[in-house]
C-alpha cells in the first residue's frame, strides 16, 4: 500500500457498497447490536444468505465500522420472485462510535434506499414491484420513504403478507402492529436513479453535508457497483427518453421494464455498454 492509499484509508470518510460473503459476521453483529423498535427481527440464516449474495447495502466509516445498512428480501409466488421487500433499515445507535458521529446529521436514508432499489431492479429483478412496510407510529420513516425517496402507498395482497411473515424470526416484536405499505413502482425508478447519481457525481466529490458538524463527509464509491459496472444503466434510468417513458406511464412491472432497458441500450446488462467510461 502506497502512502496516498494509506492516507486515504485513514482520512475520515464513508464507504458505500453492497455486502460480500466476508461481511457476514459484521453485518449480523451490527444487526444484533442496533435493534430498533420499528424493525422486525429476521431469521439469522436469512441475514447470512442476504449478506453473501450482495443484497445488503452498507455505509461504513474509514475503520470499517458499519454505520447504516438496509436489506432486500425475496417474496416468491408460483416459484418466481414476484416482489422484493426493502427492510431492516438500521443506523448505528452507540453515540461513542465514530460511525455514529459521522452519520448523525446526514440525510443518508434516501440515497441508500434508492441505491438498494436500483441495484435490485438491475440485478435481482422481481416480476412485479419493490415494496416496504412501515409501522404507522413511525412518522419519520413514513416521511423518508414516501416524500424523500418517492415511494407510494398501496394495499398488499394476502400473498405478500404471508411471504413477509416467512422471513421473520418467531421472536420478532410488533407482530400485530398496524403497518403502512409502500411501493417503488416503475414510474418511481427515474427519481430514485437521480438520487443515486447525485451521490455518485456530486456528493462523492464534495461529500455529504452534515448539518450538525456543518462539514461535508467524503464518500468513497470505488467498490460501489452502481458507480462502476452499472453507471451507464443508472444514467439511462435517471434522465433522457427512457426515464421520461417510465415516469409518464403507469407501473408496468419491474421485469418488463428491465427488458425494455436492455432493448433501449441495445445491449445486455452484462456487456461493456453498461460499464462506466472513465476519462
Amino acid at each position: 500500500m502506497g502512502f496516498f492509499d494509506f492516507f486515504k484509508r485513514k482520512t475520515p470518510h464513508l464507504t458505500v457498497r453492497f455486502s460480500e460473503a466476508a461481511d457476514q459476521k459484521r453485518v449480523l453483529d451490527f444487526y444484533k447490536n442496533n435493534k430498533n423498535k420499528f424493525v422486525d427481527l429476521r431469521k439469522e440464516e436469512i441475514w447470512n444468505e442476504r449478506t453473501r449474495n450482495g443484497r445488503i447495502i452498507i455505509a461504513e466509516d474509514h475503520n470499517k465500522n458499519i454505520g447504516f445498512m438496509a436489506a432486500a428480501y425475496d417474496f416468491e409466488q408460483d416459484g418466481q420472485i414476484k416482489w422484493i421487500e426493502v427492510g431492516s433499515i438500521l443506523r448505528e445507535q452507540n453515540p461513542d462510535k465514530d460511525s455514529y458521529k459521522m452519520i448523525k446529521g446526514i440525510t443518508l436514508y434516501p440515497y441508500m434506499i434508492a441505491s438498494l432499489v436500483i441495484n435490485e431492479f438491475l440485478n435481482h429483478t422481481p416480476e412485479d414491484k419493490i415494496i416496504a412496510n412501515v409501522y404507522d407510529n413511525n412518522p419519520g420513516g413514513i416521511y423518508l420513504m414516501n416524500t424523500k425517496t418517492g415511494w407510494g402507498f398501496f394495499e398488499p395482497e394476502h400473498e405478500i403478507l404471508v411471504a413477509c411473515k416467512a422471513t421473520k424470526d418467531n421472536a420478532g416484536h410488533h407482530a400485530t402492529a398496524t403497518r403502512l405499505w409502500l411501493t417503488a413502482t416503475t414510474d418511481t425508478l427515474p427519481f430514485q436513479a437521480r438520487l443515486v447519481l447525485q451521490m455518485i457525481d456530486n456528493d462523492s466529490t464534495t461529500g455529504l453535508f452534515n448539518r450538525i458538524s456543518q462539514k461535508h463527509v467524503p464518500i468513497e464509491i470505488s467498490r460501489f457497483s452502481l458507480a462502476n459496472e452499472f453507471y451507464n444503466a443508472v444514467q439511462t434510468l435517471a434522465k433522457g427518453s427512457f426515464a421520461r417513458e417510465l415516469e409518464n406511464n403507469p407501473h408496468m412491472g419491474m421485469k418488463p421494464a428491465r427488458d425494455m432497458l436492455e432493448k433501449h441500450m441495445k445491449s445486455p446488462l452484462q456487456s461493456s455498454q453498461f460499464l462506466r467510461k472513465h476519462p
